[in-house]
């Protein structure tokens, strides 16, 4: 067994002397250090620290020096120490801590026992107790060893890899305390929880405190249950922006655990793999206010590095942090359950010196009515009624008209349209601030939007028996005027495609379309003057999840790209009615956690920095492992007529591919990248972006057809029968008008 505890030796003790001779005599003592006086020294200055002459003499009280004080050995380095005894030992190595800790505070102390869980932040934790004086017994507990990667923030020599932790821990502790008293355990699980938490005959006496330092979630939950049954604070150290986490569960025996952040189920934190296990330490640890580098290890776990970083000074701090947590809990100080941030990186960041700044003299009221607020510019506006005549209420048939365009598809869920009902015309104008896209500086995207909103317009009225007619662009930024007469019956029931259609993004199942399918689809598109290539090779396939992941990420980690990427996204149910919401996404366990950590700026920005990120390329890569094709919509040219028109063919090939039990996930990064190369608007990539998208564009050009036209989407196809969670929509009111567009005015 391996040896950690010190020999300790009394002079003054017949037995002890012939043990100590047998030890000399045997050659294990290869050191020896004898400073008696010069530590007896130090104990007269303590206790009469204003006279000049210190009395020796007086301390040994008539003890012949050589019975005085302790031989120590130490097994593992075979040093003989010579020390004083206990009381006066401890007396003079804590003397430095009066008065910040008093005499009487630091007897109290002598009385405290903690256990530490986990010994690598533990660690340094357990050192700093005992080098205070802040505990008269620790327990320590870790199965692990010490590898040559924990070197980075555990103190220890080389020679020391392999070592059991907790001996490693024990050694270093009886090395400058050799009389605190130390008990070790070999990790903690259900079979010793009781034990670690009460101790025993061999484990000394029942905890004050429990230290939870583990990786294990397990442990981590099971530490929790016992501690608050047995009514034990809990305290936590988790190494980044030192957050320093209490659990009074001897005030608060009805406490949830983790502060309630997680479910308290018993397997709650053995259920799942990786990522399952990264989500629950993600709401453990409260992922958005973890420092950026820490949330950008989380993202690159798994792919650059094995595990998450802890650096030497974070650690040091929390052994720092906790062992003052420690003593004040031991004392009595008011220390409630909660969690708080002793954030050094920030803290050295700030200026050495604040300059007073001058408060500005208050300014005097204004008696004037504040100007009502603008609505934003998405925001539907009715014309001036004075410049225009009194117009009818929308009519039934309308109104379901607008229901069914407003179902149409719009890149980011923007929904740029507005809807105007005047004169037996169906107005359809384009809302140019909904439509911004820095990917798309042109509106392009948007214009393919307006387009599958007036191909819902047509299916629609064709189900009541009207065919439409559609007015291409007839002024300004009103896209369609559409009128309806009898005369069209349902085309191909391609409206109950329409109220189901959906952007399926979960993984499917590849199977090669039948050559009548890719027909039907190429005919689709054809309808309104658009080409429709598919990618069937799986190897051309699996090039394009690459190409599409790499863009993906590029897109993620600019700074521009990112805020508007993230200005799209909706976290929650009571988000605006637009965006695209993330339960949509249809994401693997975890990866929304990670969506969340990306979403801050300065997370994204030191992926960008570290060259990391790989990641979050991987979701386009699986998307298209799982597709049957990957298909290519081109317009006939570089025109608003056509790019209008081939929205119009890109929603009835949508609505033709569900008809098929096909899903389409459009994947329109890529190809809106790559055009933005060419264009003023390439100013917000950096050089390595620019490079990369070239590249990018050559390979992607390799793989697939050469267009008949301007490429306006780039999707994939899978077969599927789960039904995707529809994107919200704004409500039909705020974008449908009774009135002429502005701009246009009846004649007379």
């Amino acid at each position: 067994m391996t040896v950690w505890r010190p020999e300790v030796f009394d002079p003054s003790d017949e037995g002890d002397r012939h043990r100590l001779d047998g030890l000399v005599a045997s050659g294990r003592v290869w050191e020896t250090s004898d400073t008696l006086r010069a530590q007896l020294r130090d104990l007269a200055k303590a206790r009469r620290p204003g006279e000049r002459e210190v009395d020796v003499d007086a301390i040994l009280a008539g003890t012949p020096l050589s019975e005085y004080g302790r031989w120590v050995h130490y097994p593992w380095s075979g040093r003989l120490v010579r020390l004083l005894p206990p009381a006066e030992f401890r007396e003079v190595r804590l003397d430095r801590n009066r008065p910040k800790v008093s005499s009487d505070e630091l007897a109290r102390l002598a009385g405290f026992t903690v256990g530490v869980a986990g010994l690598s932040v533990g660690n340094a934790v357990a050192l700093t107790l005992a080098l205070e004086g802040t505990v008269g017994h620790l327990r320590l507990a870790d199965f692990d060893t010490l590898d040559l990667s924990n070197m980075n923030r555990v103190r220890a020599g080389v020679h020391d890899i392999g070592q059991a932790k907790t001996v490693l821990a024990a050694r270093q502790i009886a090395e400058f305390d050799p009389y605190l008293g130390i008990s070790l355990l070999a990790g903690v699980g259900p079979g010793n929880v009781e034990e670690f938490l009460l101790g025993g005959p061999d484990l000394g006496p029942p905890l004050d405190a429990v230290v939870e330092e583990c990786d294990s979630l397990s442990v981590k939950f099971l530490l929790r249950r016992r501690a608050r049954a047995h009514g034990l604070p809990v305290l936590m150290e988790t190494s980044d922006r030192g957050m320093l986490d209490v659990e009074r569960f001897d005030l608060e025996p009805g406490r949830p655990l983790f502060h309630g952040l997680v479910g308290e189920a018993e397997d709650v934190a053995d259920t799942g793999g990786d990522a399952a296990r990264a989500r629950i330490v993600l709401r453990l640890v409260d992922g958005q206010r973890i420092s950026a580098n820490l949330a950008a290890s989380f993202v690159e776990l798994g792919s650059t590095i094995s595990t998450w970083p802890q650096l030497a000074s974070d650690v040091t701090l929390g052994g720092a942090s906790m062992t003052a947590a420690i003593r004040n809990l031991a004392l009595g100080a008011p220390m409630p359950s909660g969690r708080r941030y002793l954030d050094l990186d920030t803290a050295v960041r700030e200026p050495a010196v604040r300059e007073p700044v001058p408060h500005p003299e208050p300014a005097a009221p204004d008696t004037q009515p504040a100007p009502p607020v603008p609505h934003p510019s998405h925001t539907p506006q009715v014309p001036d009624s004075s410049h225009t005549p009194p117009v009818p209420p929308v009519p039934d048939l309308v109104r379901y008209l607008v229901d069914h365009a407003v179902l149409a598809p719009s890149a980011g869920n923007a929904q740029p349209w507005h809807f105007y009902w005047a004169d037996d015309r169906l107005w359809v104008a384009h809302d140019r601030e909904r439509g911004r896209n820095l990917m798309d500086p042109r509106s392009r995207t948007a214009l393919l939007a307006l387009g599958a909103a007036v191909e819902n317009v047509v299916v629609a009225a064709a189900a009541r028996g009207l065919a439409a007619t559609v007015e291409p662009f007839p002024f300004g930024d009103v896209v369609a005027a559409i009128t309806t007469r009898p005369g069209a019956a349902e085309p191909d029931g391609l409206l109950t495609a329409l109220r189901h259609r959906r952007t399926h993004r979960a993984q499917g199942e590849r199977s090669p379309l039948a050559p009548d399918e890719i027909a039907a689809l190429t005919a689709a598109a054809a309808h309104h003057g658009a080409r429709l290539d598919l990618c069937l090779r799986p190897d051309d396939l699996a090039e394009l999840g690459r190409i599409i992941g790499a863009c993906d990420r590029i897109r993620f980690l600019n700074p521009h790209l990112h805020a508007e990427l993230f200005g799209e996204l909706r976290f929650g149910p009571d988000e605006a009615p637009d965006g695209v919401a993330i339960d949509t996404l249809a994401l693997p366990p975890g990866a929304d956690e990670i969506l969340r950590l990306v979403a801050r700026p300065e997370v994204a920005a030191r992926l960008r920095q570290l060259g990391g990120g790989a990641r979050l390329a991987e979701a386009a890569r699986d998307a298209v492992d799982g597709a049957s094709a990957v298909a290519l919509l081109s317009v006939r040219d570089d025109t608003p007529e056509s790019w209008l028109a081939g929205g119009r063919a890109m929603q009835r090939t949508w609505l033709r591919a569900g008809q098929l039990g096909l899903g389409t996930h459009p994947m329109t990064t890529a190809i809106y990248l790559f055009d933005l190369l060419d264009g003023p608007s390439s100013a917000i990539l950096d050089a390595a972006e620019t490079a990369e998208l070239h590249a990018l564009r050559t390979r992607f050009h390799q793989v697939t057809p050469k267009p008949g036209g301007p490429p306006a989407l780039l999707s994939h196809l899978t077969r599927t029968t789960d039904p995707a969670v529809p994107s919200r929509r704004l409500p039909v009111d705020s974008v449908l008008i009774a009135g002429l567009p502005p701009g246009l005015r009846t004649p007379g």
